[in-house]
């Protein structure tokens, strides 16, 4: 019983550590907002450090970097059910009246599930093909993943810079992206019904580039949300 009552105590004392503002009777629209954005950045760069491993360990035909990245999803999966959990209790203590800083917790909240699934599935479809000793892609695709991972990496970092600094929405790169991503689907299209790519390979760069463009449309709408209520 006395060890039951310490472990919740110790859980008590994390979450408030964790979620310092369910200690106010009464949140601001700013604090609140500035709480959100805190949150986002952390697990923006965790997306795009598993996105780096996920998509190297493609090339480089390791497991290693693929099980870490897998950890590091596992804990932004515990982390996201924390934040999930602790929504309604945040929109409740908001200012009564004030619907912008709960639509913005309800808008991230949607965003960051999006961000979760495609960066889980672009872990798990490349794990599989590694662990499975399918072969690696040849050069034009091994320069693609090279190049996507380069590119993807940039713009989640300058996605977390502009909602940190609470700048404008970086349009230019995510519409360069957008087409890059666009282009290679068209260009993969082409090569399938060539038949210079065969069925698994096809279909795993079917995936990742889909998912690849799902992530940035979301780091985008993540963006635009903060730059609304800057």
């Amino acid at each position: 019983l006395i060890r039951s009552h310490l472990v919740f105590s110790k859980k008590e004392k994390e979450a408030k550590t964790d979620a310092p503002l369910l200690e106010q009777k009464q949140v601001s629209t700013q604090q609140a907002i500035e709480e959100s954005r805190k949150n986002t950045i952390s697990a923006l760069e965790t997306i795009r450090s598993v996105t780096e491993k996920s998509l190297q360990a493609l090339l480089s035909e390791t497991t290693d970097p693929l099980r870490k990245a897998h950890t590091q999803l596992e804990k932004l999966r515990q982390q996201n059910e924390k934040s999930d959990s602790r929504i309604i209790k945040y929109v409740r203590k908001m200012d009564k009246g004030n619907q912008a800083a709960g639509r913005l917790y309800i808008q991230v909240f949607d965003l960051m599930q999006d961000l979760y699934q495609s960066t889980s599935l672009i872990n798990d479809v490349i794990m599989n093909h590694v662990v499975n000793h399918h072969s690696p892609p040849k050069k034009k695709y091994a320069e693609l993943t090279a190049s996507l991972e380069k590119r993807l990496s940039h713009f989640i970092q300058i996605s977390i810079d502009s909602i940190s600094k609470q700048q404008q929405p970086t349009f230019d790169e995510a519409l360069q992206l957008q087409h890059f991503i666009t282009k290679k689907l068209d260009e993969l299209v082409t090569d399938i019904q060539n038949d210079d790519l065969g069925n698994r390979m096809g279909l795993l760069q079917t995936r990742l580039l889909l998912e690849l463009r799902d992530l940035a449309d979301a780091v985008l709408s993540l963006q635009k949300v903060y730059s609304t209520y800057s």
